[in-house]
């Protein structure tokens, strides 16, 4: 640009020294000098950044803002600094991602927001960079998802599911829940009530499923279970009661049948926790102590009519030998307990001592079948009724009526696992896509594909990486094989080991005189390693909840072969010096997956 009697000027900034790529152009006059005129900002791949007006230093006219692929980030009028007028924002793929207008950086008037696909997401008046009028909100699909009136922030908002009933409903203030809340299942029946304050719950709620009975009722503080609990049987009779604070069980608790009954008490006031359970007539059933959520130590187990004994199991982390005896104190059934659940292969015995059968034990209430028997009359007097064998002591953690959660369920559920963690795109360090395909085949057994794409950086094109620097761009592909541990509070842990072939292609590009060319140097990766994890898998049974959390750590040992495309070029070998080339080496292996069981 031209300089009038010295007043005017064009700037140029760049990235390098050379004075090659150029970052900013703009126009600076006056005194002191500050910019006046045009102005265009670009990325180091020399496509626009920027591109508007300045007036006395400040931003003013219309501006439009860009991604690194050259389509428009945001674009509308500025004045004095502050966004006037319409301004409209994009994806990075060109569809909308929302418009509306700013009065002096507010909010006002009408705004639309998009999904990525360009369908609709969600629009509305804002006043005063708050909402104002009717709102409503969408599926992908364009059916309503949502709707609400509110007043500076605050009014009435329902939520509904994809097929029209609605999910939820209450009270917004400034933005946030604040009334009594109500949650509803798919086929309009109550499925949870209550109130909220500041988008946490306060108070007392109710929860019941899906016939609309109550299954439990207790006070919040803070999102936080505490105080008075109760959870009911179908018949509205108590099943269990007692204290809870920061969420867990505290002091005494009781259970009881749907008769009304006590059926059993079970102390939190001490790590051991002391249990004891009762028959329907009052008489003492079982009793022994319960450490993290497991048996432990001496059990005995008596008698419906006289309260003598009819067994004994010594549990460790809640495994034992239950040995139960006829009421002269002569052989009567043995086999090994996990908690309340027989496992494995259990002996009958006669009156006599001798051996009546044996039968295979499984993860359910029901009588197990038995087998090689030899005498039918007299195994149908061994066998008792099912009240009679080894005490089932129930779970005190009934499921939470939540929109959706994570509890423990039997391992022995088989499914395939489809797997993904996207977040992993997000890493600086090695940016990547993991997907997985697990085949959980057995009760304690598990086999996963595992495909992860690797791109560094992960939203570039490679032409678009600044000359010098280095990308990388592979697949790896691994095997895992996974023996899980019982199901627990805490989910399945389980130990692996997994075989892995890695293959990734490291690019730069450089300079030749006014050209801009790239190499490469292929890297092969031969890999075992053996990690510890943990899968936390959802409710089965409910059909739109199939949800798992895997995660996982361990290490490795690899072989790496890494090949440049070049020779004798060592100009080229320093650009990829910080590219590790050891052919030994230990890995680190770290991970979580998000799945879903189908």
């Amino acid at each position: 640009m031209s300089t009038v009697w010295g007043q005017s000027r064009q700037v140029v900034t760049y990235y390098d020294q050379a004075r090659r790529l150029v970052k900013e152009r703009y126009v600076v006059s006056g005194k002191p000098p500050q910019r006046n005129g045009s102005y265009e900002g670009f990325y180091a791949n020399g496509r626009p950044r920027a591109k508007g007006t300045y007036r006395n230093g400040t931003p003013e006219g219309n501006w439009r803002h860009f991604y690194e692929n050259g389509r428009t980030k945001m674009a509308g009028p500025m004045q004095a600094g502050l966004k006037n007028g319409v301004w409209t924002y994009f994806y990075e793929n060109g569809n909308p991602q929302m418009s509306g207008t700013f009065a002096a950086d507010v909010r006002n008037g009408q705004w639309q927001y998009h999904y990525e696909n360009g369908a609709v997401k969600s629009e509305g008046m804002f006043a005063e960079d708050l909402k104002n009028g009717r709102w409503r909100y969408f599926y992908e699909d364009g059916r309503v998802k949502a709707e609400g009136v509110f007043a500076n922030d605050n009014g009435w908002y329902r939520e509904f599911y994809a097929s029209g009933a609605v999910r939820m409903e209450g009270r917004m203030r400034n933005g946030r829940s604040d009334s009594l809340w109500r949650y509803y299942y798919e086929n309009s029946k109550l499925k949870a009530v209550g109130p909220e304050h500041g988008g946490t719950r306060e108070g007392t709620w109710q929860f019941y499923d899906s016939d609309g009975i109550l299954t439990q009722e207790g006070d919040y503080r803070n999102n936080i279970p505490k105080g008075r609990w109760r959870y009911f049987h179908p018949n509205g009779k108590t099943a269990a009661e007692g204290e809870k604070k920061d969420g867990r069980e505290e002091g005494m608790w009781n259970l009881f049948y749907p008769t009304g009954s006590v059926r059993g008490q079970l102390d939190y006031s001490q790590p051991d926790k002391n249990y004891q359970a009762f028959y329907e007539n009052g008489k003492l059933k079982a009793r022994g102590t319960v450490r993290n959520e497991k048996h432990e130590g001496a059990w005995e187990y008596f008698y419906e009519d006289d309260g003598a004994p009819e067994g004994r199991c010594v549990f460790v982390n809640g495994r034992g030998l239950y040995k139960g005896v006829y009421k002269d104190g002569s052989p009567r059934m043995e086999g090994y307990l996990e908690n309340d659940r027989r496992v494995g292969r259990w002996t009958l015995y006669k009156p006599d001592g001798t051996v009546a059968g044996y039968y295979e034990a499984f993860y359910d209430t029901e009588l197990p079948q038995p087998v090689a028997i030899p005498d039918t009359a007299t195994v149908t007097d061994t066998l008792l009724p099912a009240s009679n064998l080894p005490y089932n002591k129930p779970s005190l953690r009934l499921p939470r009526q939540r929109n959706w959660h994570f509890v423990s369920r039997p391992n022995e559920y088989r499914a395939s696992i489809l797997g993904i963690n996207p977040l992993a795109m997000l890493w600086q360090g090695n940016p990547s896509l993991p997907v997985s395909l697990e085949y959980y085949m057995h009760e304690r057994l598990g086999y996963e594909l595992t495909a992860t794409l690797f791109r560094d950086p992960f939203f570039a094109e490679g032409r678009d990486v600044s000359p010098g620097n280095v990308f990388g761009r592979g697949l790896s592909l691994g095997l895992k094989q996974k023996f899980y541990q019982p199901d627990g509070r805490w989910g399945m842990f389980y130990v692996a080991h997994e075989v892995r072939f890695t293959g990734i292609m490291h690019r730069a590009n450089l300079f030749a005189g006014q050209s801009l060319f790239s190499v490469s140097a292929n890297e092969t990766r031969y890999e075992y390693s053996v990690m510890l994890g943990d899968r936390i898998l959802s409710d089965p049974s409910r059909q739109r909840q199939r949800l798992t959390l895997d995660g996982f750590a361990g290490l490795g040992v690899a072989y790496r072969h890494f090949d440049p495309q070049w020779q004798n070029r060592p100009d080229w070998d320093a650009v990829f010096d910080d590219v590790p080339k050891r052919p030994f080496l230990l890995t680190l292996r770290l991970g979580i997956m998000l799945g879903y069981a189908f």
